[in-house]
């Protein structure tokens, strides 16, 4: 049921860039292996069983499982799987009357050995091919936005994306979201609140406000706004602003203007 809520994202994914294509949704088939051996035991009589504790069944029933769970659980593996299993309990010098204890009979056998109480289906999302859970901060910040920035591909309102650098390092900001600003901001309006200035200018930023805290006797916020190729000395320019807070410094800023064939001046 949850495959088909998510078929429209997936579709989405599937038919955007190459860094929605790393993320994708899966589900999978779980047996509760301890659950399962603790209730089959609870059938057999261990004087007589086959099996005389439950490490030993659990080990029976983790191999029954990858084999079926490997073979994507096809009709005819399950079904010589579930005949391996029951010839590992039952065998003809030990046939299962002879094992269970007098208060459970040969139909409790197979009620246990057939049920589907043990199995669950879990879902969840991978990112570059890893588990979310085993995804950094930064990475599950990156998944987070990427599932929102598609899924509100439609809508044209103004999106404001508060500090989106708290929890996401360059590495991770370069080449999984800035494509994704870039392409965004064509048919809406972006804000980003950012302590980051490589946002600002490999997102191509058209307009820039710099906010500065004056710390004096009367504290104040001043801001000031305009282009990247706004240059200046006195005052500083936007260029300069921007040049003064970023990692690297002028160099580095040089390195990502001319990404965009920005004059120097």
């Amino acid at each position: 049921m949850l495959e088909g809520l998510y078929q429209p994202l997936k579709d989405a994914l599937s038919g955007s860039n190459e860094t929605a294509k790393k993320l994708m949704f899966v589900s999978r088939t779980n047996l509760d292996v301890m659950g399962h051996a603790a209730r089959g035991m609870e059938l057999f009589d261990r004087r007589k069983s086959t099996f005389k504790d439950a490490s030993e069944l659990e080990a029976v029933l983790v191999e029954f499982f990858d084999t079926i769970q490997q073979a994507n659980f096809a009709r005819d593996t399950v079904k010589a799987a579930i005949q391996k299993l029951r010839g590992q309990i039952v065998t003809s010098s030990n046939p299962i009357r002879e094992q269970l204890r007098k208060d459970h009979t040969a139909k409790d056998f197979a009620d246990w050995l057939f049920s589907i109480d043990a199995y669950s289906v879990s879902y969840g999302i991978k990112f570059d091919n890893k588990d979310l859970k085993y995804l950094s901060p930064g990475e599950k910040g990156i998944v987070l936005l990427l599932l929102y920035l598609e899924a509100e591909e439609e809508d044209n309102r103004p999106l404001i994306v508060d500090q989106p650098d708290d929890n996401l390092d360059n590495l991770s900001i370069y080449p999984n979201l800035i494509e994704y600003f870039r392409d965004r901001k064509r048919t809406r309006q972006i804000v980003i609140i950012t302590h980051n200035p490589n946002l600002v200018v490999t997102t191509d930023s058209e307009q820039v406000i710099v906010g500065a805290f004056d710390g004096t006797r009367a504290p104040k916020i001043r801001y000031r706004g305009g282009a990247l190729e706004n240059t200046g000395e006195n005052p500083l320019g936007i260029r300069e602003e921007v040049c003064r807070i970023l990692e690297g410094g002028t160099e580095a800023f040089k390195v990502r203007e001319n990404r965009y064939a920005i004059d120097h001046g």
